[in-house]
């Protein structure tokens, strides 16, 4: 999400890795992840006593945290530096030749074309039609990280937990997928989406796992100017109402076993070997409507990829001895913070001859130890 919201990773996934926007100083740039996370915690947190407040006629209002706006505005301003305002595009061909304008062509033609730049060029408040101040930009590039990194990442994790749990069915993807090496090119999204004769049961997996897990797991919205009943509840107006699509996908009357992880549901009939159908009017992991998930295409594309490069090289078992508990916060989340397995490369080169021994042992070196 780094890449692609700013060009450039926070060094999470390679530390050593120089990956600082220029201008930023190197560990506020790297902080800005768990601010925006800290942030919005903090936020949920004081609802309550924010509502409490407003009983007495007090409006408090809680900032991003000043180190991550810091870092943001500081990116915002040194790209409009060197963007070119729409009074420069119009003359350009006038000004061709001038340095400055030259150079600045440069620079955008160059650059990378993230959606940061794209908010800075073309973003327009909804109200007004006017363009995006800086703090508008900071406050939706908060909302792209967070809603674009834990909520996929969440979906990963439940998906290695129930293949981890369920030997049969990882035994089955398995199968389905090409072994590969350490050394192999990565599979990109859109090979695994065009390829579906090889990846149709995975698709199937991260279907079943959306069902079993929706990361966002429940919706509020509120009533109308009018007393409504609901399931037997008078509800008054303007009363905020929040369904559940976890309690919907578990519901027995449109799942059955609604506890099982069956991918073999969403399967074209003839291969589903008795499992039922998948009910589509009971599925909502991304919502529906005009409110669904704008992220929608990008979170199919980091699970299909995480998932298919992941499981093309490794097999993968459960650390024996560990609850699982799961926690709503601002989603479903390992109450724990982590879940720990082990890795075992599917594709090994051949050994050296050698004593059963040392075969053991190599095997050992080349399991991987990862909590998620």
């Amino acid at each position: 999400m780094g890449e692609c919201s700013f060009g450039k990773g926070f060094g999470q996934t390679n530390p050593k890795t120089s990956v600082v926007e220029e201008g930023v100083d190197e560990k506020v740039w790297k902080s800005i992840p768990r601010s925006i996370f800290d942030g919005l915690s903090k936020r949920y947190q004081m609802v309550y006593v924010k509502k409490f407040l407003r009983m007495f006629g007090l409006d408090v209002n809680f900032d991003w945290p000043a180190e991550m706006i810091t870092a943001i505005d500081a990116v915002v301003q040194r790209r409009r530096t060197n963007t070119l305002t729409a009074g420069e595009k119009a003359t350009e061909e006038a000004y061709r030749d001038e340095p400055e304008v030259a150079e600045k062509q440069q620079q955008q033609q160059t650059s990378r074309r993230d959606l940061l730049q794209h908010l800075i060029e073309e973003g327009k408040k909804p109200d007004s039609g006017t363009a995006m101040n800086t703090r508008d930009i900071v406050d939706q590039m908060a909302e792209i990280l967070l809603a674009g990194s834990e909520t996929t990442s969440g979906t990963i994790a439940c998906l290695f937990l129930e293949l981890a749990r369920n030997t049969d069915v990882r035994a089955k993807l398995l199968a389905s997928l090409p072994a590969r090496g350490a050394g192999d090119e990565v599979v990109a999204s859109k090979a695994i989406r065009s390829d579906a004769g090889q990846y149709w049961y995975l698709e199937a997996c991260i279907k079943e796992n959306l069902r079993l897990h929706p990361i966002a797991s429940e919706m509020g919205r509120r009533t109308g100017k009018d007393w409504v009943t609901i399931m037997g509840y008078d509800l008054p107006p303007h009363t905020v109402v929040s369904a559940s699509y976890r309690d919907l996908h578990r519901n027995e009357k449109y799942w059955p076993e609604p506890l099982r992880f069956w991918p073999e549901r969403w399967l074209p009939e003839g291969q589903r070997d008795g499992a039922p159908a998948a009910d589509m009017n009971a599925y909502y992991p991304f919502s529906a409507g005009k409110h669904s998930c704008i992220g929608i295409n990008f979170a199919w594309a980091e699970m299909r990829m995480v998932a298919a490069n992941i499981f093309s090289r490794f097999d993968i078992e459960e650390v024996p001895g560990q609850v699982i508990d799961f926690r709503q916060y601002i989603t479903m989340q390992f109450h724990t913070g982590n879940w720990r397995v082990v890795l075992r490369p599917r594709s090994r080169p051949a050994p050296p001859a050698s004593s059963k021994s040392d075969d053991k042992n190599q095997g050992e070196k080349q399991e991987t130890l990862i909590e998620a």
